[in-house]
């Protein structure tokens, strides 16, 4: 039997373990004041099903098996091992907990800081850029799950360093997808136009390291403390808190969510800021809005909050960006959603059918405007950047138009 200590603020909340079949099962028995580590399951001194747990540690790695299996050769471990993957890049993963052995758990718990230069970081997305599976190098041990390529950095007294050991990083940075046009640009932008709308978004900026343009993601799962230092809080992405693979992650509709939400814990204020997520996500036209692009934070009771949004953006201009990954009333093509659509949506999930209506016309009126403002707060260094945000913009203003019109139709 091999077993990994499940560490949650310097302090043991589980264990994670691998019986000598290779079954992998969650240990998190009842601590008095310690978060629930996923509303998936329940604190119990009974191992949690693999099943379970294979949902949960698949939220905590890359989606893509050819990202797992370039990590895992450079690690010298099995792709195919939840658990050996883990033991190598599990110090620094999605939320706050760390899994380690037991070396790291009896020593000191710290790692070094490598400074890392703006050429050096443009190297690496420039790898990433041309295809490179690997998000790593030799040293890291962060882990983060999704699709798109990315590194985790930590950015103290603006010098970016690369974590080690057991150091936290504090920034995710990503090269955008490739084959989309200017999408690191789109996605900081569309993230920023939905912060102007009220909604609670990640804190990002749109940089060009050298000649590499990328959007950088503050993590809001690290939290730095009044002495400097950088304290991991505690969430899971809505496909763990389902118990969906990843592969699975198109297929759990925001139904699905709100209930999970409510025997979660959440309080109907924060199904309402589902709910209100959910319509931006249609009024911006953006498609990739799947269960883990969303996040919750948990405490003690369960759900206490939705995560900032994260992974948002456009997909005006792009091929094959027509679907919403969460439909309403059985509808998910961005451009047939309508008012009746939208009140079915709310009979399902318990909410009042008048306030969505209200709060889609309303984004609708306003999201050009506060795209418009995020891009004029955006530093952008290259013409066909700025020329393909303009595009973007003009789609946008169309786009918002047609769903005004689509709020009409309530019958």
């Amino acid at each position: 039997m091999k077993i990994l200590h499940m560490v949650l603020d310097g302090h043991e909340v589980g264990q994670l373990i691998q019986d000598r079949h290779g079954a992998t099962r969650v240990l998190t028995p009842p601590i008095d004041g310690a978060p629930r580590i996923s509303i998936a399951f329940t604190p119990s001194d009974t191992p949690v099903k693999p099943a379970l747990t294979r949902a949960y540690l698949a939220g905590l790695l890359p989606d893509n098996a050819d990202v797992r299996e370039a990590i895992a050769g450079r690690l010298g471990v099995s792709s195919e091992s939840q658990f050996a993957l883990i033991a190598k890049i599990g110090a620094d993963c999605p939320g706050a907990i760390q899994f380690l052995d037991e070396a790291q758990l009896a020593g000191e718990r710290s790692g070094r800081l490598v400074p890392i230069s703006d050429a050096g970081i443009a190297a690496r997305l420039k790898r990433l850029r041309a295809g490179q599976r690997d998000w790593g190098v030799p040293g890291e041990h962060w882990s983060l799950g999704g699709a798109q390529s990315k590194i985790a950095l930590r950015r103290e007294g603006g010098q970016w360093h690369q974590a080690e050991g057991l150091q936290a990083t504090s920034h995710i940075i990503k090269p955008g997808i490739a084959r989309f046009r200017s999408q690191a640009l789109v996605e900081h932008v569309s993230l920023r136009a939905l912060g102007h709308l009220g909604l609670s978004v990640a804190g990002s900026e749109f940089v060009y390291f050298d000649d590499e343009p990328a959007v950088v993601v503050e993590r809001f799962d690290r939290i730095a403390d009044d002495d400097g230092s950088l304290r991991r809080v505690h969430q899971e992405d809505l496909c763990q808190s389902t118990s969906t693979l990843p592969t699975n992650k198109y297929t759990v509709k925001a139904e699905d969510v709100v209930r999970v939400l409510r025997g979660g814990g959440a309080t109907e204020g924060g199904v309402l800021e589902f709910v209100r997520a959910c319509i931006a996500n249609w009024v911006l036209a953006a498609p990739d809005a799947h269960a883990k692009n969303y996040s919750v934070f948990l405490g003690p009771a369960g759900v206490e909050a939705l995560a900032p949004l994260y992974d948002v953006s456009t997909g005006l201009g792009y091929r094959d960006s027509s679907q919403l990954a969460m439909g309403f009333g059985g509808e998910k093509d961005i451009h047939k959603v309508t008012g009746r659509h939208l009140l079915a949506f709310a009979r399902a999930v318990g909410v009042d059918g008048g306030d969505v209506l209200a709060s889609a016309h309303e984004m609708a009126s306003l999201m050009p405007m506060a795209f418009a403002v995020a891009m004029d707060g955006t530093p952008i260094d290259r013409s066909d950047d700025q020329a393909w945000l303009s595009e973007t913009l003009e789609r946008l203003a169309t786009h918002c138009a047609h769903v005004l019109t689509m709020l009409e139709r309530t019958r």
